[in-house]
């Protein structure tokens, strides 16, 4: 069953966290918005937002249906794209949550060489963690994810898999950058930067740290891995990447990448998913091979 009206203005508010950014999406005015949303909650007997002076956040009956309506209204989007290609009308949106250095280094490539055979066809991408990127798969927001080092998911199909080694990053001018190789337990005595242990690369370090009893002297935690990269380039600490993650560092002789002797253990695997039980479009399906041509070879 179509969801109502007012249950698409809902999944908008819920989306967007505001009755203004809601109305802007759907054109229409915010006091329309405001009533649909009051209609919502009459008919469920349940208050479903806390209004308040930064925006609108669901109350936990608004996050069970906000679940419930995003798995329909992505079902109805993926009906709509099917049917503009059984037309013979590449039309729609192609959504992607990837790590960042997935969009920073692959995605402009496939991105735009989709263009040039689809110009119809846009294009939503966001960054975050591998952690968010599978939640925004289960919830039914991406139709595709790029991944690091993600752990099993029953939910989640794994489409393709890469495997990179880690490697020491440092400035030119850096002590280790003289080395032909080093180690955990040598970089031990620098500092270091690295990303939140929430992200894939530091759960890959902090397990290699933890077998080997060692500690590192962590000058910065950051949700940013360019930042990470910027310390190093700086010289002030030495960071942990893959060269893929790094291409633009190394090209320019920003960084060095100094192998590391504990490699074996210092494998990260970026994984490009969706939701399980997800059938993708046509566009999303061709977007997966220009991905696949995008993404460098592994080299673990």
């Amino acid at each position: 069953m179509l969801p109502d009206t007012s249950l698409l203005y809902f999944h908008e508010v819920a989306k967007t966290g505001s009755v203004r950014q809601a109305a802007e999406q759907l054109h229409i005015s915010a006091s329309a918005i405001s009533r649909m949303i009051k209609k919502v909650e009459h008919r469920f007997r349940a208050t479903l937002f806390e209004r308040r002076a930064d925006g609108m956040a669901l109350t936990p009956a608004g996050h069970l249906l906000a679940r419930q309506l995003s798995g329909v209204v992505a079902q109805i989007k993926d009906a709509e794209m099917k049917i503009s290609e059984l037309q013979g009308l590449r039309r729609g949106e192609v959504t992607l949550h990837c790590i960042d250095a997935a969009v920073q280094e692959i995605a402009p490539r496939f991105l735009a060489e989709f263009h040039r055979r689809h110009p119809d066809i846009t294009f939503a991408v966001r960054s975050g963690s591998t952690e968010e990127i599978v939640e925004s798969l289960r919830g039914y927001a991406s139709d595709i994810g790029i991944t690091y080092n993600m752990g099993r998911e029953e939910s989640i199909d794994i489409l393709q898999a890469y495997r990179y080694k880690l490697y020491a990053l440092v400035a030119p001018a850096h002590p280790l950058a003289r080395k032909r190789k080093t180690s955990l337990r040598e970089i031990a005595s620098h500092r270091v930067a690295m990303p939140e242990p929430s992200f894939g690369i530091r759960k890959v370090l902090d397990r290699a740290l933890q077998a080997r009893n060692i500690n590192l002297r962590m000058l910065l935690t950051t949700n940013s891995l360019g930042l990470a990269r910027g310390m190093a380039c700086e010289g002030a600490a030495v960071t942990l990447s893959s060269r893929f993650a790094s291409r633009a560092e190394l090209a320019s002789k920003r960084l060095v990448a100094i192998p590391l002797v504990d490699s074996d253990s210092l494998i990260g695997t970026m994984s490009v998913c969706k939701r399980a039980d997800r059938e993708l479009s046509a566009s999303a399906t061709e977007m997966l091979q220009h991905i696949a041509r995008s993404c460098p070879k592994s080299d673990a």
